[in-house]
């Protein structure tokens, strides 16, 4: 092959003052366009980092601000998400514990049932110690309401609410102890176990309330 291949020849190159200007605009704004893109692109990792960190922040509810870039410490998050977790999963047992009690034959009205009689049928085992705990519940709030009322003490605001309160808590007692006594079988035995000192400190807990009997 000619060696005028690889040879560049003197009228080849561009002497005009133009066509030097040109070259020489181009050579000075190529670093600066450089340098442009390179800190185009670090600015989009800073903003990058400071979205991570923010949202981070947010859900561990930690205070800091877009230019603080410290990493959240794993045991932090690790700690938040256990609480999270025991949220979820108390809100769970309280909903469990809802429909439990909403579909619980002793808590139910009875009054399609022949004679108002309870539904023995459906009753099981389980069902009283839910059933006595939402009896013993309502029936201090029945006693507290005779405390806080404001009005002047009277046969009817004191004497008729008292002979009223814990109708709930004899309905479901009548049953349990109906059972208790014909029935008692070794699940019924163990419920009783469980459930007498509970009993007898909420009859304790009626008797001594305050203010009660200041009422009478």
């Amino acid at each position: 092959m000619s060696s005028e291949v690889n040879t560049v020849k003197e009228d080849d190159i561009v002497t005009t003052p133009t066509a030097l200007t040109a070259l020489t605009a181009t050579a000075a704004t190529t670093p600066t366009t450089t340098t442009t893109t390179a800190r185009h692109h670090n600015g989009m990792v800073d903003n990058k980092m400071d979205g991570v960190n923010h949202i981070v922040e947010e859900a561990i509810g930690a205070p800091g601000g877009s230019n603080n870039h410290n990493i959240v410490p794993p045991m932090q998050l690790q700690t938040h998400q256990q609480h999270q977790h025991q949220q979820r999963m108390s809100s769970s047992a309280s909903v469990c514990a809802d429909i439990a009690i909403s579909s619980n034959p002793l808590l139910q009205s009875w009054s399609n049932q022949p004679f108002s009689l309870p539904p023995f049928l459906n009753i099981e085992t389980e069902h009283f110690k839910p059933a006595l705990e939402v009896g013993m519940k309502e029936h201090m709030e029945d006693l507290q309401k005779i405390v806080d009322n404001p009005e002047e003490p009277s046969f009817e605001n004191v004497f008729v609410e008292y002979d009223r309160s814990g109708s709930l808590l004899s309905k479901v007692g009548g049953v349990y102890g109906n059972m208790c006594s014909s029935l008692n079988t070794d699940q019924l035995q163990d419920i009783q176990k469980e459930m007498s000192p509970i009993l007898s400190k909420h009859r304790s807990a009626t008797n001594f309330l305050e203010g009660l009997f200041q009422k009478i």
